[in-house]
């Protein structure tokens, strides 16, 4: 497992009853997929979307990184 931080696009969908109604793009800063995704969703809380009052309110990350993932300098 790399222990050197590396630069991942993440988009985080949100979906209601299973579609999707909105999509953002988060680039974080992380060891893993594992953690990057973790990460995008800790962004993602502060997301007009990410809202109580819409129904059967779910989210799901996609890796957009090209290539390799970036070595943060």
């Amino acid at each position: 497992m790399p222990t050197v931080p590396q630069r991942f696009v993440v988009e985080v969908e949100f979906l209601s009853g299973g579609v999707r109604f909105a999509a953002e793009t988060h680039a974080v800063d992380a060891v893993d997929w594992t953690a990057a995704k973790r990460a995008a969703f800790r962004q993602a809380d502060d997301s007009i979307y990410d809202n109580d009052r819409i129904p059967d309110l779910t989210r799901r990350a996609i890796d957009r990184t090209t290539g390799d993932p970036a070595p943060v300098r």
